[in-house]
């Protein structure tokens, strides 16, 4: 029989995933019906749009002309007020506004109607409610789809409020906002205490990093690599079921590993390696600028305009270093060592075989200049290969990672890869764990969170 916090994620990972459902906290939420909000026929809500009745108590400028470009694109009607009452869909909102808290925000930041929708008749008192709701939703479903401080959201509120209220069941798109990634789903169920209890402090700690997964969502199921940056750890999953773990080393604090989703397209074996500008800035120039021999002595090849050249002639005093290309050839030496993981960012960041074995075995592998260095790269090389219609067997491998030349196997199936910043999650092995702030990410996150 399975544990319960296991069973739990589980049926949590099902419904978030399908959402054939039609209730969301015991709420019917009008699963396939169009509820039609009652006209303005009292001229109360009409009032609050064009600001003869001024704002409501607690309103701000910047949130009347959000609501008001709301209602004007649903023809100034009532969203959330029907002609029997309050309607379905306002009753589902209601009841996720309510749970914010189990989602790691706060229902506190949205109920100002927090006793609940008012049983009324009274105009102004339903007008002024169904504002107080819109405000809270527009806001609400921001912030749970991406993030409160998510320093890249652009969203617009009212369009994707919109876009679920034209949804066949509201109450479903209102679940389905939230990440289904078994990253958040497992963070959401440490905070419930699915996974023991929990200090403050890593109570905050489950709340920022459930911040920073609502800002990129995780790819669900199938073939998938994990990379937690904090944790400096891999693990390879199927269908979220951790089969490859390895340590791995990531960038140092000046040069961070940038968190990202992206994929695996191909695998370079036997890989030269060209040295990217800002590591030939920071890194090389300095010393070619104390003993010109200095490329020749590491076994690197230069290169102007495609052209080898002597940079022992270089003058690099005075030469612009952006005119010239630095590269190691393949084999003994090449810091990227057999195999090079392709991604597809413009950052030049990718996962790679290295030659320094002996890093993986300190406790803090913070080292890289921002790309991820794999310990076993044999072993991940092999459970990409599973994943392919034409699959390279480990002697192959073994045997592609040690030429002189360099060649490449296009993957058929990309593989997914998330590059996390985690200080609070759940590993492949069910283990709550919890990692040092290296980067100071969490410490900006927490004053903005106001933890």
């Amino acid at each position: 029989m399975l544990p319960q916090k296991f069973l739990t994620l589980a049926l949590l990972f099902t419904f978030s995933a399908f959402l054939t459902s039609c209730e969301v906290s015991g709420v019917s939420t009008g699963c396939g019906s169009a509820e039609v909000g009652q006209e303005d026929k009292d001229g109360y809500l009409s009032g609050y749009l064009s600001g003869e009745l001024g704002r409501p108590d607690g309103f701000t400028s910047s949130d009347m002309q959000a609501i008001k470009a709301f209602y004007a694109a649903r023809g100034n009607s009532f969203v959330w007020r029907g002609r029997r009452g309050w309607t379905k869909r306002a009753q589902a909102a209601f009841s996720a506004l309510q749970s914010a808290d189990r989602e790691g925000l706060s229902s506190a930041q949205y109920l100002a109607i927090s006793y609940g929708l008012p049983d009324t008749k009274e105009p102004s008192l339903i007008a002024d409610a169904e504002l107080k709701l819109t405000k809270a939703m527009l806001a609400y479903v921001r912030d749970v789809r991406h993030g409160r401080f998510n320093p890249r959201n652009s969203v617009d509120g009212g369009e994707l409020l919109s876009s679920g209220l034209n949804a066949g069941n509201f109450g479903g798109w209102l679940a389905a906002l939230t990440p289904i990634g078994k990253t958040y789903q497992e963070l959401k169920l440490a905070l419930g205490g699915s996974y023991g209890s929990i200090s403050e402090k890593q109570r905050k700690k489950i709340l920022i990093n459930m911040e920073r997964q609502r800002w990129r969502h995780e790819q669900v199921n199938g073939r998938r690599i994990r990379v937690n940056i904090a944790g400096q750890e891999l693990e390879a999953f199927h269908d979220d079921r951790v089969q490859l773990s390895m340590n791995v080393v990531v960038g140092r604090s000046s040069r961070k590993t940038p968190a990202l989703e992206d994929q695996i397209v191909n695998l370079k074996f036997s890989p030269d390696w060209s040295v990217p500008e800002t590591i030939m800035e920071k890194d090389y120039l300095p010393r070619l600028k104390k003993d010109a021999n200095y490329a020749s002595s590491k076994g690197f090849k230069v290169y102007k305009n495609g052209k080898s050249i002597d940079a022992s002639k270089v003058d690099w005093s005075k030469a612009n270093f952006k005119d010239y290309q630095f590269r190691k050839p393949p084999g003994k030496g090449n810091p990227l060592g057999g195999v090079r993981f392709s991604l597809t960012n413009g950052q030049g960041i990718y996962l790679h075989d290295t030659i320094g074995r002996n890093q993986f075995n300190k406790n803090t592998r913070y080292d890289s200049s921002g790309c991820v260095r794999v310990q076993n790269a044999p072993a991940l090389a092999s459970w990409v290969m599973l994943g392919q219609s034409n699959p390279m067997s480990d002697a192959e491998i073994k045997k592609a990672m040690k030429q002189r030349k360099s060649s490449f196997k296009k993957l058929d199936t990309p593989v997914p890869v998330s590059l996390m910043y985690l200080t609070a999650w759940v590993d492949g092995a069910g283990q709550l764990r919890f990692a040092k702030d290296s980067y100071g990410h969490d410490r900006w996150l927490q004053k903005k969170m106001g933890l």
